[in-house]
């Protein structure tokens, strides 16, 4: 701001300087008075100009500086306020997505420190052109001063309309940045050169694009039509003091030098005020996506979804186990119930697999067990205290999950790992205990750079089968149970993409992975499935069967029929 200002100031001082060059040109050669002067004045025209050009490299850099802070500054807030959301519920909603959208616009807020900077070096320069102004009469600078407010009220309706125009045309927006991520993305590279849609994503983006914008670019040209009628009434107003210097002049009222600098300080005071002009309006638009960033900031306060007040503290491991008591639960946004009255138990220290036809309600079980989503009725308890009654962040250390779709981080294959305990991601005795169990040090041993190899080929490494990344996932959960002393293991679909030989293997250390442990198992596998001590049946969001694997097999029901179907294609 500082610098600002000055740079502001540095025009008038050429202006006032080059007046006193002007009217002592004359008289300078035989007149110590006028030398003296005409010193001083070149004097004060060198220094601001070397004070102007070097306040500007320093703005520069600092106006580059901001922006870069205040973009991070938005990005870590938007990240804070997204991970300090308790559930996933918000994440089923497109509401949620917009708000994330419109916070990113909300980085485009660090122009109004540079726009506030250059709004005083403006302000500054026009105090200091309004002082020259006055040579012709003090009413010059109070005149041109009006000049700016009817074209910076067009601006600021027109910045508020544009706003309101595209958060009405959110979806579109994110249709179109969508459309964008596919066609230049790894993942899906491969589908749209084999299907051949560029050219057809290209053109969707294109039209979800002016769907978006169409309104916006209208206002805009509506906005300018009025602009131009703004305008035209100003420079009729503005022309008025260059009239009544230049009469002055001619009458002998003003010397050359005073007309001189009164006429250019007129041009930088009705430049200084273009800016006065446009600021607010600007401003605004940079603030406007501010109040969608706050929003998203206190969203986790304000619609947690999810209940986090603590009652007690979960134990370090089950003592009974874990159930569910006539649970029912429907997604948000939907209408279809996916668990109708569930009753299930999970003994303390034992596994149980859960089988069923996809949409059968696996997953969820685990979702909700996580704790990301709460039940609409029934509860699920922990020795026979609700989940909702304990510490939610305590309750998630306790577990070791791996997901069906787990995440393949582009990080290195110790943070792969590590990040099943953050706590202890550099403790490398823990992560090659972890991968040993998982049966991932054997992928390790491959990779080129060993645990420093970036799982990654877009960011220089190298990227891994499914069954190795699977591998990594179960890793990663066994480096949770040792880290973090997690007692209630879940492993969803989690040899789907070994071969043969590594799932044997993995049943063959089954019991040694899971000893002492809560296990939930989910797998669509009956040779995985029989790793469980006992297995239940859901169907219809209910538990319709429960047994061991030879119990059910035997008594002919739903199970055996699934486990028959699967094993005929061996027969």
């Amino acid at each position: 701001m500082v610098v600002q200002i000055v740079a502001g100031l540095a025009p008038t001082v050429v202006v006032a300087a080059g007046a006193t060059l002007l009217d002592n040109a004359s008289t300078a050669a035989n007149s110590d008075t006028a030398r003296r002067a005409t010193v001083l004045a070149m004097v004060a025209v060198a220094l601001a100009l070397a004070v102007a050009r070097i306040a500007d490299a320093v703005v520069s850099m600092l106006n580059s500086l901001v922006n870069h802070r205040f973009g991070a500054a938005v990005d870590g807030t938007r990240m804070e306020a997204v991970a300090a959301l308790p559930g996933l519920a918000h994440f089923d909603q497109p509401d949620l997505a917009s708000a994330i959208q419109a916070s990113q616009w909300a980085t485009q807020a660090g122009a109004i420190v540079n726009y506030a900077g250059y709004f005083l070096r403006w302000f500054s320069q026009a105090v200091g052109a309004a002082v020259v102004a006055a040579r012709i009469g003090w009413w010059v600078p109070v005149l041109l001063a009006l000049t700016p407010w009817s074209g910076a009220i067009v601006a600021w309706r027109h910045i508020g309309a544009q706003r309101a125009l595209r958060m009405a045309r959110m979806t579109s927006f994110r249709h179109a940045g969508y459309g964008a991520e596919l066609a230049v993305g790894l993942d899906p590279a491969r589908e749209v050169r084999l299907f051949g849609i560029g050219a057809w994503l290209l053109e969707r983006q294109d039209k979800k694009w002016h769907e978006a914008m169409d309104p916006v670019m209208a206002d805009m040209r509506r906005e300018l039509r009025s602009a131009l009628v703004v305008g035209a009434a100003k420079a009729i107003v503005s022309v008025i003091p260059f009239v009544v210097a230049y009469q002055r002049f001619r009458a002998g009222d003003l010397s050359a030098g005073d007309f001189s600098a009164a006429v250019i300080a007129i041009g930088v005071f009705l430049g200084a005020m273009r800016w006065v002009e446009t600021f607010p309006a600007e401003a605004r638009a940079s603030a406007q996506f501010l109040p969608d960033l706050f929003a998203l900031v206190d969203l986790a306060g304000s619609d947690p979804r999810l209940s986090v007040t603590v009652v007690a503290s979960p134990p370090v491991a089950p003592v009974a186990g874990i159930r569910f008591e006539g649970v029912h639960f429907t997604y948000p946004g939907t209408d279809r119930p996916v668990l109708d009255g569930l009753d299930l138990w999970i003994p303390a220290g034992s596994s149980l697999a859960l089988v069923g036809d996809n949409g059968a309600g696996k997953s969820t079980v685990v979702k909700l067990l996580c704790r990301f989503y709460d039940p609409d009725e029934g509860r699920i308890t922990l020795d026979g205290v609700d989940l909702r009654d304990l510490d939610l962040a305590e309750w998630r250390r306790r577990m070791a999950v791996v997901f069906q779709e787990f995440i393949h981080f582009p990080l290195n294959a110790a943070a792969n790992i590590g990040t099943g305990c953050v706590d202890r991601a550099d403790d490398g005795a823990l992560l090659q205990t972890a991968a040993g169990q998982a049966k991932a040090d054997d992928v390790i041993a491959r990779l080129p750079e060993g645990w420093d190899t970036v799982l990654a080929r877009e960011f220089g490494g190298v990227d891994l089968s499914g069954g190795e990344w699977q591998r990594m996932a179960l890793a990663r959960a066994m480096a949770a149970r040792l880290g973090r002393q997690a007692s209630v293991l879940v492993l969803d679909e989690p040899t789907a993409a070994l071969d043969v030989r590594l799932e044997h293997d993995i049943f063959q250390r089954f019991a040694r992975l899971t000893e002492g442990l809560t296990t939930l198992l989910i797998s669509h596998r009956f040779s995985t499935v029989r790793m469980a001590e006992a297995v239940a049946v859901l169907e219809g969001g209910r538990m319709v069967e429960h047994g061991s694997h030879d119990d059910l097999v035997a008594a002919g029901g739903r199970y055996a029929e699934l486990y028959g179907l699967q094993a005929r294609r061996f027969a």
